[in-house]
C-alpha cells in the first residue's frame, strides 16, 4: 500500500487522525481454506469473497470521536428512540449476520454522494441519491448511463460490465485538460462516519489510483478475472496477504461482480435474458440467499468432478503407456477387471525371468570383456613404458659419446681456425700492401704528370722571349695610328653645331626598343618551350605505342581464357557476364571464378621461370586445385552471395558455385608449416601458393581450401629427404617432377608413414598465363604517357598561340621604333655626326693611354726569365719526388712476395688440417645422426605412452565403481600381460556370440510390468478411499446446500408469480436438477396468455433468448396497433426481467442495485405495470437503495415518497450561460408572489 498526504475532508464529513486500511478483494470463487474446512467436516459458515468486492473498514472500531457528525437517523438510532412512525428493520449483510435499519435512512454501503470530474460526458458534476428509488431522467445523451459508469468504475468494478470498452482510459473526457477522478461517498455502520472513495484514472496508461477518506492507494493495471482469483486463492492460502484475521473481515456489504440484477447498464439489460439456467442460478447465489450458497454449490461441482475421476482407472496396455477407462464403469465393476489384469501380468512375469537371467548372464560377460578392455590398455602401457625406458638408455648412451667425439675433435678444430686465421691475417697483409703499392705508383705518375706540365710551361716562356721583339715593334706601329687618328678627331670636335631638341623622341625609342626586345625574349623562350615540347611528346608517342604492343601480347592469354569459358563452361561464363553488368548491385567485393584472374607467376625469387619449356612446372602448379575451384564464384558478404544465387540459380537455372572468402588480411595471415630454410633443407623451392599471382582474397581461399600454403613444390630435381618429410607429419602432400606424392600414416602400432605417388596431370587452365601485375603496371604507365601527351599537346597549342601573338606586337612595336629613327635622324643629323666624332675621340685616346702604359720590351724578358728559372726549380724537385715514389713501391712489392710466400705455406698447413677435421666430423655426423634417431624413437614412445595412459584413464574412468573395483584388485593381484589379455578377450567375445541377443528392452518390460502391477493396487485403494472422501463430502454439503436453496427459490419464485398474476400473466421459477451439479439451474416458467378462469389449462414455458412463450399478451382499454413479433419478444424478456429483479430486490445482499432504460421496449400498460411494481418494491421499508435511468416516462405514474427524482440538466441544448442558482432564485420570487397573490 502506498500512503499519501491526507487530503482535507469536504465540509459535513468526519475528520480522523489515525490511519485507514484498505483491503481490496477480486474473486467470486471460495477459498482454499474453506474447502479444507468441509472436507474436514467442519461446522459452520465459511467467509466467503465476493467477485471485485471493494471493501472499506476502519482499522479503529472502538474510536467514538466521530460520532458528533452522523447523519440524524443515525443519532436517533445511537440514542435507542426511531422516529415517530417509522419502525425498525433488519438487512442482511455480506456476512450473513443482520443488521439494523430505519425507515428512511440509507442502509449500511448505500450511496449518500456521487461526485465526476472530466468522465465521459461531464466536466463536474455531484449528486446526493435518496435511501430507497432513485429514478434519474434525462434526454438520450445527456449523460443517464455516465453515472452508471461512475458507479462501477468508482468501486472498483472492471470496466468490462459495463458492456462497453474494457480500457479506463476511454471513460476519461476528450479534449479535458483536468485530472479525471470519481468520488463516491458510502453510508457507514450504525454509529461510524460515512465512507468516501476517490479514484483517479490516466489518459494515458491503465493506472488507476484510489484515495479512501484521504488515504491513498496505487494500483498497477487492472488484473483479469482469473488473475484476481488467483490473489484470493494466495491470500487465503497464506500468501502475500497472510491468514485471513478479524481486521481483514468486511465491514461494508459492497459487492460488485454480483448479479446482473445487482448492477444492470443499459448495455447489459439484452444479455440477462440469454443466460442458461446454469448462470442464473449461480448469479442468483451470489446475489441473495444464504453467503455460503456459491461456495456450498462450487464444492458440490468440484467434488462430483472428484467422484466421477475416481471412478475410472488406468491400466496398462502393450500398444501404449497407459489407458483411462470411461467414467461409465463404476470401481465395484472394475474389481474383477484388475484381478485379472494382475493375473495376466504375474504370469507373463514368471515366463520372463528365463530370459532376464539369459540377460544377465549376457550383461555379466559384457562387464568381464570391459575389465578385460581396460586390463589390455594398461598392459599395453607397460609394455610401451619399458621400451620407453631402454630407448631412454640408448639415447642417453649415444648422447655421451657424441659429446666425447666433440671433446676429441675440439684441438683439431682449434688448429683449423688457426691456420685460417693466419691465411687470412696474409691475404689482409698482402692486400693492404698491394693497395700501397697502387698508391705510390699513382703518386709517381701524378708527379711525372706535374713534371711534364713544368717543361710545357718553360717551353712556353722560351717562345715568349723568341716573340717580345715583333711584339714591340707593333706597339709602337699602334702609337703612332692612335695619335694620327685623334689628331684628325681634335679637328672635327672643335667645331661644335646647335643642338637639336630629340629627348622625347629618343625616349620614345627607347621605350619601344624595350618593349620590342621584351617580347622577343618570350617569343624566344615560347619557342624553345614549343620544341621541349615537341621532345617530350614524341618520346611518349613512341611509349604509348610499345606499351600497347605489350598490353595486346599480355592480355592474349585472357582472352584464351574467357574464350575457353565460353566453349566449355557456358553456365559459368553467363554468370560472369551477369556479374560485369550487375556489379554496382552489390554490397561488397565479387571475385570471379580463379580460372579468369589467377595465374602462375613469370618469376621466383629473382629467376625467370619459362612455362612454355617446362611443362611440368606448370602441371605441379596446376595439379593441387580442383576443377571446381577454378569455377567457383567469391563473395565478401552473404548477402551478395544469396542475391546472385537468386537470380542465376533460382530464376535462371544454371548450375554455377560460390564461397564466402575473407577479404581482410590476404596471403600475411597465412601461416606456413616449414621456412625457406626449412623447405630448401628437405629438397624442396617453395609452395604452391608462392607460385600463383591473383587477387589476394582469391589466393587466401585456394590456402583455406586447398591448403596450397602447406604443399611443396620442388622446381630444380634434386634428392628429397623423404625420412626426414614422414617424420615431420606436417606435409601430407607434394609435388616433384616424378609426380604428386600423398603421405598416409597407418592407424595402429607404430603408425608408419607410406607414400604413394601419382603421374602428373596435364595443366589445362593454367597453360595460358598472363602477369597480371605487369599488366596493370603496362596498362599504369600508359595511361599517364597519355595523360601528359595530352597535356602537353594543350600546352603546346597555348604556346604556339601565345608565341603568334607576341610575334604581331613585336613587329606592330619594330614598325613604330623606325618611324621614330627617322624622325630623330632627320631632326639632329648634324648633331649626331660631332657627337660620333667626340665618341670616337675619347675612345682613340683611352686606347693610346692603354698603350703607352703596357711594360716595355726589356721589362718583359726579365719576367719572363724569372718566371722560366722558377719552373725549373719545380721540374727538379718534381723529379727528386718521383724517384722517392718508385723506390718506395719497389720495396712494397718486396715485402709482399714474402708475405704471399707466408700465406701458401700457411693455405697448404690449413687444407690439411681441415682433411684430418672432415673425417673427424664425419665420424660425429654419424653417432649424432644415431643419436637423433634414437630420440625421435623416444619422442614416439613417449607420445604413445601418453596416448595409451590417457585411454587407460579415460576408460578406467569410463565405467562403473563395480569395475574400477574388479580392474584395481586384478592389477594389484597379478602381473599384466597383455598378451594373455588378448587371449582373454577373445575367450570372452567368443562366448558372447554363442549366446543369444536379447534385447534390454525385457529388462525393462519386466521391471515396468512389476511397477505396473503395484502401482494398479495402490491406485486401486486410493480410489476407494477417494470416492468414500468425496461421497462423504457431498453428502454433508448437499445437506446444507440443498434447503436454504430451496427456500431462496421458493421465496423468489413467490414474489415472480404474485408480480405476474397482478399483470394477468402466467409464472413461476422453477429449481432445475440433475445428476451433475453444474448442470442445476433456474428455469423461468412464464406464459403470456389471456388467462380468462381458473379452470383455463395454460401450459407455462422457459422463457429464453431464442425463444418466446406465444399467445396473446394483455391489451388495455385504450386502441393499440399490434406490435411486431421482434418487439414483443423484447417486451416479454424485458419484463420477465424486472419482474425477476424486483423479486430479488429484498432477498439481495447488495445495499444498492442499478437499472438502465429497462423500460424500453414495452407498451404503455406493462411500462405502468413495471413502474408500479418497482415503486412499491424497492420503496419498502427492508429494500436497500435501487437505482432506474430512463430517458422518459409515462404521465401519471405513481409515486412514493421514498422515491427521490433526479432530473439531469445537461446536453448541448443547455445554454452556455444558464445559471442555476439564478433560475432557483426567480423560481423562488414567483412562489412568493403567488403565495401573496393568493393571499390577499
Amino acid at each position: 500500500m502506498v500512503q499519501a498526504p491526507r487530503i482535507k475532508p469536504e465540509p459535513g464529513s468526519a475528520s480522523r487522525s489515525r490511519p485507514r486500511a484498505v483491503v481490496l478483494d477480486g474473486d467470486d470463487s471460495d477459498s482454499a481454506e474453506q474447502d479444507r474446512q468441509i472436507k474436514r467436516k467442519k461446522t459452520g459458515n465459511a467467509n466467503g469473497k465476493g467477485k471485485g468486492k471493494a471493501v472499506v473498514r476502519d482499522d479503529d472500531d472502538d474510536d467514538d470521536g466521530n460520532m458528533d457528525e452522523q447523519d440524524d437517523d443515525n443519532e436517533e438510532a445511537n440514542r435507542g428512540t426511531a422516529p415517530s412512525g417509522e419502525k425498525q428493520q433488519l438487512l442482511r449483510d455480506d456476512t450473513g449476520s443482520t443488521q439494523p435499519v430505519h425507515v428512511n435512512s440509507y442502509v449500511t454501503g448505500s450511496i449518500v454522494r456521487i461526485a465526476c470530474q472530466s468522465f465521459l460526458t461531464y466536466d463536474n458534476v455531484e449528486f446526493r441519491p435518496g435511501p430507497a428509488l432513485n429514478m434519474i431522467i434525462g434526454p438520450n445523451g445527456t449523460g443517464k448511463s455516465t453515472i452508471a459508469c461512475a458507479i462501477a468504475i468508482g468501486l472498483g468494478f472492471p470496466a468490462k460490465v459495463l458492456g462497453r470498452s474494457p480500457k479506463l482510459a476511454s471513460y476519461c473526457k476528450n479534449n479535458s485538460t483536468e485530472d479525471t477522478w470519481i468520488e463516491i461517498e458510502l453510508k457507514g455502520k450504525p454509529g461510524k462516519k460515512n465512507k468516501t472513495i476517490k479514484r483517479y484514472l490516466s489518459r494515458e496508461t491503465e493506472k488507476t489510483r484510489f484515495e479512501i477518506d484521504g488515504w491513498m492507494l496505487m494500483l498497477g493495471i487492472c488484473a483479469p478475472d482469473h488473475d484476481r482469483r488467483r490473489g484470493d486463492r494466495q491470500a487465503s492460502r497464506g500468501g502475500d496477504g497472510g491468514p485471513t484475521s478479524p481486521d481483514r473481515q468486511p465491514v461494508l456489504p459492497i459487492l460488485t461482480h454480483r448479479l446482473h440484477s445487482t448492477f444492470l447498464p443499459q448495455d447489459r439489460v439484452a444479455s440477462f435474458a440469454m443466460m442458461s439456467p446454469s448462470e442464473l442460478l449461480r448469479e442468483t447465489e451470489k446475489a441473495a440467499g444464504d453467503v455460503n450458497l456459491s461456495h456450498w454449490h462450487k464444492v458440490l461441482i468440484d467434488e462430483y468432478k472428484t467422484c466421477k475421476d475416481a471412478q475410472g482407472v488406468r491400466l496398462a496396455a502393450p500398444s501404449s503407456p497407459s489407458y483411462l477407462l470411461t467414467s461409465s464403469f463404476r470401481l465395484t465393476q472394475n474389481v474383477d477387471r484388475l484381478a485379472e489384469s494382475l493375473k495376466r501380468k504375474e504370469l507373463k512375469q514368471s515366463e520372463a525371468e528365463k530370459e532376464v537371467k539369459q540377460f544377465q548372464q549376457r550383461r555379466q560377460y559384457e562387464r568381464d570383456l570391459l575389465v578385460v578392455d581396460v586390463l589390455a590398455k594398461f598392459a599395453a602401457y607397460n609394455a610401451t613404458y619399458i621400451k620407453l625406458q631402454a630407448s631412454k638408455a640408448d639415447r642417453n648412451r649415444l648422447e655421451n659419446e657424441v659429446k666425447e667425439l666433440e671433446v676429441r675433435n675440439k684441438p683439431f678444430r682449434d688448429s683449423k681456425a688457426a691456420l685460417r686465421l693466419i691465411v687470412d691475417s696474409c691475404s689482409k697483409e698482402q692486400d693492404a700492401l698491394e693497395k700501397k703499392v697502387r698508391r705510390a705508383l699513382k703518386d709517381a705518375e701524378e708527379k711525372a704528370k706535374q713534371v711534364q706540365k713544368a717543361e710545357e710551361a718553360a717551353e712556353e716562356c722560351s717562345e715568349r722571349l723568341r716573340a717580345l721583339k715583333k711584339e714591340e715593334e707593333l706597339r709602337k706601329k699602334e702609337i703612332k695610328d692612335k695619335e694620327r687618328e685623334i689628331a684628325k678627331l681634335r679637328g672635327v670636335v672643335e667645331k661644335e653645331p646647335e643642338e637639336a631638341d630629340t629627348t622625347a623622341v629618343q625616349e620614345q625609342i627607347a621605350d619601344k626598343t624595350r618593349e620590342r626586345n621584351e617580347i622577343v625574349a618570350n617569343i624566344q623562350e615560347y619557342k624553345g618551350e614549343v620544341e621541349e615540347a615537341d621532345r617530350e611528346m614524341n618520346n611518349l608517342r613512341r611509349d604509348a605505342e610499345g606499351h600497347t604492343k605489350l598490353i595486346q601480347q599480355l592480355n592474349e592469354a585472357t582472352r584464351i581464357r574467357e574464350a575457353a569459358t565460353r566453349r566449355f563452361e557456358e553456365p559459368t561464363w553467363r554468370a560472369v557476364e551477369w556479374l560485369r553488368a550487375n556489379k554496382d548491385k552489390m554490397k561488397g567485393q565479387v571475385f570471379e571464378p580463379a580460372r579468369l584472374n589467377v595465374f602462375p607467376r613469370n618469376e621466383f625469387k629473382g629467376k625467370k621461370l619459362n612455362y612454355r619449356s617446362d611443362s611440368d612446372l606448370l602441371n605441379m602448379v596446376e595439379g593441387p586445385i580442383s576443377l571446381s575451384a577454378f569455377k567457383t564464384f567469391l563473395f565478401e558478404y552473404r548477402e551478395d552471395y544469396d542475391f546472385m544465387m537468386a537470380e542465376l540459380a533460382d530464376k535462371q537455372k544454371l548450375r554455377i558455385d560460390g564461397s564466402e572468402c575473407t577479404v581482410q588480411g590476404g596471403l600475411t595471415d597465412v601461416q606456413r608449416p616449414l621456412t625457406d630454410d626449412q623447405l630448401d633443407k628437405l629438397g624442396f623451392d617453395a609452395f604452391a601458393i608462392d607460385l600463383l599471382q591473383g587477387p589476394e582474397p582469391v589466393l587466401r581461399w585456394l590456402c583455406d581450401h586447398h591448403n596450397l600454403h602447406r604443399i611443396p613444390i620442388q622446381i630444380h630435381k634434386r634428392a628429397l629427404d623423404t625420412r626426414q618429410i614422414e617424420s615431420l607429419r606436417s606435409i601430407t602432400r607434394y609435388y616433384t617432377r616424378d609426380g604428386s606424392n600423398s603421405v598416409k600414416y597407418s592407424m595402429y602400432g607404430n603408425k608408419w608413414a607410406q607414400t604413394e605417388q601419382r603421374t602428373l596431370q596435364s595443366a589445362k587452365i593454367l597453360s595460358s598465363g598472363v602477369d597480371e601485375e605487369r599488366v596493370k603496371a603496362v596498362q599504369a604507365k600508359m595511361d599517364e604517357a597519355r595523360q601528359a601527351y595530352a597535356e602537353l599537346k594543350g600546352k603546346k597549342e597555348k604556346l604556339l598561340k601565345a608565341a603568334e601573338e607576341l610575334k604581331e606586337q613585336a613587329d606592330a612595336l619594330l614598325a613604330e621604333k623606325d618611324g621614330l629613327v627617322a624622325e630623330k635622324e632627320k631632326l639632329g643629323k648634324a648633331r649626331s655626326s660631332w657627337l660620333r666624332a667626340k665618341a670616337k675621340l675619347e675612345t682613340a685616346e683611352r686606347a693610346l693611354e692603354r698603350e703607352k702604359k703596357k711594360p716595355s720590351e726589356e721589362q718583359k724578358r726579365a719576367e719572363i726569365a724569372k718566371e722560366k728559372k722558377k719552373l725549373t726549380d719545380k721540374r727538379v724537385k718534381l723529379a727528386l719526388q718521383y724517384k722517392d715514389f718508385v723506390l718506395q713501391a719497389t720495396e712494397i712489392q718486396t715485402a709482399g712476395v714474402k708475405i704471399h710466400l707466408q700465406a701458401l705455406q700457411a693455405d697448404s698447413d690449413h687444407r690439411a688440417m681441415e682433411s684430418v677435421v672432415r673425417e673427424r666430423d664425419e665420424e660425429l655426423e654419424t653417432k649424432m645422426g644415431e643419436w637423433e634417431a634414437t630420440k625421435i624413437v623416444y619422442s614416439s614412445l613417449v607420445k604413445d605412452g601418453k596416448k595409451l595412459q590417457k585411454e587407460a584413464e579415460e576408460a578406467i574412468d569410463q565405467a562403473d565403481d563395480n569395475i574400477k573395483a574388479k580392474v584395481m584388485e586384478r592389477r594389484q593381484e597379478e602381473e599384466l600381460d597383455y598378451g594373455a589379455l588378448c587371449d582373454e578377450r577373445d575367450q570372452i567375445s567368443a562366448n558372447l556370440d554363442c549366446m543369444l541377443a536379447i534385447s534390454p528392452s525385457v529388462l525393462e518390460g519386466y521391471k515396468k510390468r512389476k511397477t505396473e502391477i503395484t502401482d494398479l493396487q495402490s491406485n486401486l485403494e486410493d480410489a476407494r478411499l477417494k470416492l468414500d472422501e468425496s461421497n462423504l463430502i457431498i453428502s454433508e454439503t448437499k445437506a446444507q446446500w440443498l434447503p436454504k436453496l430451496q427456500q431462496l427459490v421458493n421465496d423468489v419464485s413467490k414474489r415472480f408469480t404474485a408480480s405476474f398474476d397482478a399483470l394477468g400473466l402466467l409464472g413461476e421459477v422453477r429449481l432445475a436438477q440433475d445428476d451433475d451439479y453444474e448442470k442445476w439451474g433456474i428455469e423461468i416458467m412464464v406464459s403470456f396468455r389471456d388467462r380468462q378462469d381458473d379452470s383455463t389449462d395454460v401450459t407455462l414455458h422457459v422463457l429464453s433468448g431464442h425463444r418466446q412463450s406465444g399467445g396473446v399478451r394483455p391489451c388495455s382499454s385504450v386502441s393499440r396497433q399490434p406490435s411486431l413479433t421482434t418487439s414483443k419478444q423484447t417486451q416479454e424478456r424485458a419484463l420477465t426481467t424486472v419482474t425477476y429483479l424486483l423479486a430479488l430486490a429484498d432477498l439481495a445482499r447488495a445495499p444498492f442495485a442499478l437499472v438502465d432504460e429497462i423500460n424500453q421496449g414495452m407498451d404503455q400498460r406493462a411500462e405502468r405495470n413495471m413502474h408500479k411494481m418497482l415503486v412499491e418494491t424497492t420503496c419498502k421499508d427492508d429494500v436497500g437503495q435501487y437505482f432506474l435511468l430512463t430517458p422518459k416516462l409515462l404521465p401519471d405514474l405513481v409515486y412514493h415518497p421514498r422515491m427521490k427524482v433526479l432530473v439531469i440538466n445537461s446536453g448541448s441544448f443547455i445554454p452556455s450561460d444558464l445559471s442555476l442558482a439564478d433560475m432557483v432564485a426567480t423560481r423562488r420570487r414567483l412562489n412568493q408572489s403567488r403565495a401573496v397573490a393568493a393571499a390577499h
